[in-house]
C-alpha cells in the first residue's frame, strides 16, 4: 500500500491534523506515503515534510486540471495505490487521478452533512471505493442506504508521538484557574460566548482567566480582539495565536472548553487534552457526546450561551475535588478507544478488503 493524501485547505484545522497524524503513523511503520499539497502553501509543506513525502501541485481551479496528466504520471512513477480525498472540492480531481493511475479511492468524511441522492452525488458514490466517516454521527448522516457496503466508521485518534518531545511538567500558574480554547476562531465555535462567560466569572472569581489558540482569518482575528477590548477583558482574556505544538498550550490550562454551536464531526482537541490529563468541557452539538460522558470523563452542556457556560464552569471550579477521577477516566477513554494506531489499523483493514 502506497498512499497519497490530498490537502487543499488554506488554514490548518482538524482535517489537516488528521492527515498529519495518519501519515506520521504510517511513516513510523516504515510505510511509504505522500501528500499532495498546493504549491503556494509553504506552511503546509513545511509542516508535513517531517512525516510524509511532499508532492507540490497547483490545486487552483482549472490550472490544476490542465496538468492532471502530468500529475497522474508522477503518481504512477511513485507507485501510488490509494488516493485519499478529504474534501468534496477535490473529489473530481481524485476520481480523474484514480482512473488515470489505476488505483483505489478513499473519501474521508469530516463534516456532519446529510447525504445527497441527486444524479451527481450518486455518480460520485459509484466512483469512490470506500467512504471513511470519522464518527458515528457522520456515518449516520452520510451513509447512502443503498450503498452501505461502501461506508465505514473509523474514529480519529491521538498521535502520542506529537507529544513525546514535550513531556515536561505542567506550566500552569496555580494562582489562576485557566480556561482554554483551541480551534478555528469562528463565531459558530462558541468563542464569543466563552469570552462573555469568562467576563461573568472573573467578576466573582478573579483567578479565572481565558487563553485562546488557533487559526483564523484576518477578519475573524480582528473581530475577536475587538470583542475582547469591548468587554475590557484584555487583562484576563488572551489570544495566543496558533500552536504547532499544541501540547505546550494545553499545559497552561486547568480545563479545555470546546463550546461549539455547530455539530462537531469528532473533537480531536478533546481527546488530546484528555490524553494529557486536562479535563474538558464541551457542548452536546455533535459527536462530542460519543467521546464525553458528563461528570464521568469530562463535562457537557446542552446549550451554548454565556450564562450556561459560566454556570457550568462555576460548578467545576467549586467542585475541584472531582477533577482527579474525571481526569483519570478521560485518560482511560482515550487509551482504549481513540489512538491513532487503532485508526490506521482499521483504515488498513478496509483497504485490504477492497
Amino acid at each position: 500500500m502506497t498512499m497519497i493524501n490530498i490537502m487543499g485547505a488554506s488554514l490548518w484545522g482538524g482535517g489537516e491534523q488528521y492527515v498529519y497524524d495518519v501519515c506520521d503513523e504510517l511513516t513510523s511503520r516504515g510505510i511509504e506515503n505522500y501528500v499532495l499539497v498546493d504549491e503556494h502553501n509553504r506552511l503546509f509543506m513545511e509542516r508535513m515534510q517531517p512525516v510524509s513525502h511532499i508532492v507540490p501541485y497547483n490545486l487552483q481551479k482549472w490550472k490544476g486540471f490542465m496538468s492532471i496528466h502530468t500529475l497522474a504520471r508522477t503518481l504512477t512513477k511513485l507507485g501510488i495505490t490509494v488516493i485519499c480525498c478529504h474534501s468534496g472540492k477535490y473529489v473530481l480531481l481524485s476520481i480523474a487521478l484514480k482512473k488515470l493511475v489505476g488505483c483505489k479511492l478513499l473519501f474521508f468524511k469530516h463534516n456532519v452533512i446529510p447525504y445527497k441522492t441527486d444524479i451527481y452525488h450518486r455518480w460520485i458514490t459509484s466512483q469512490v471505493d470506500a467512504f471513511i466517516c470519522v464518527s458515528q454521527l457522520v456515518y449516520d448522516k452520510q451513509t447512502v442506504p443503498a450503498r452501505t457496503d461502501k461506508f465505514h466508521m473509523v474514529y480519529n485518534g491521538v498521535n502520542p508521538r506529537r507529544f513525546a518531545k514535550n513531556t515536561t511538567a505542567n506550566t500552569r500558574d496555580t494562582d489562576f484557574f485557566t480556561l482554554g480554547y483551541a480551534g478555528r476562531i469562528r463565531e459558530n465555535k462558541g468563542v464569543y460566548d466563552l469570552i462573555d462567560a469568562a467576563v461573568i466569572l472573573h467578576k466573582h472569581y478573579p483567578a479565572v482567566r481565558l487563553f485562546l489558540a488557533g487559526h483564523g482569518t484576518p477578519q475573524a482575528l480582528e473581530a475577536l480582539q475587538n470583542h475582547i477590548t469591548a468587554n475590557r477583558a484584555e487583562s484576563f482574556v488572551q489570544y495566543r495565536g496558533f500552536y504547532e505544538h499544541v501540547e505546550l498550550f494545553y499545559k497552561d490550562l486547568d480545563i479545555l472548553v470546546l463550546p461549539s454551536k455547530v455539530a462537531e464531526a469528532f473533537g480531536l482537541v478533546l481527546c488530546e487534552a484528555m490524553y494529557l490529563g486536562i479535563p474538558v468541557l464541551t457542548s452536546s452539538s455533535g459527536a462530542q457526546t460519543e467521546i464525553i460522558e458528563d461528570h464521568k470523563n469530562g463535562y457537557i452542556i446542552a446549550s451554548v450561551n454565556a450564562t450556561s457556560l459560566a454556570l457550568k464552569i462555576k460548578e467545576i471550579y467549586e467542585n475541584k475535588e472531582d477533577l482527579p477521577a474525571v481526569i483519570e477516566n478521560g485518560k482511560k477513554t482515550v487509551a482504549s478507544r481513540f489512538m491513532i494506531n487503532k485508526t490506521v489499523n482499521k483504515i488498513g483493514e478496509i483497504i485490504n478488503h477492497l
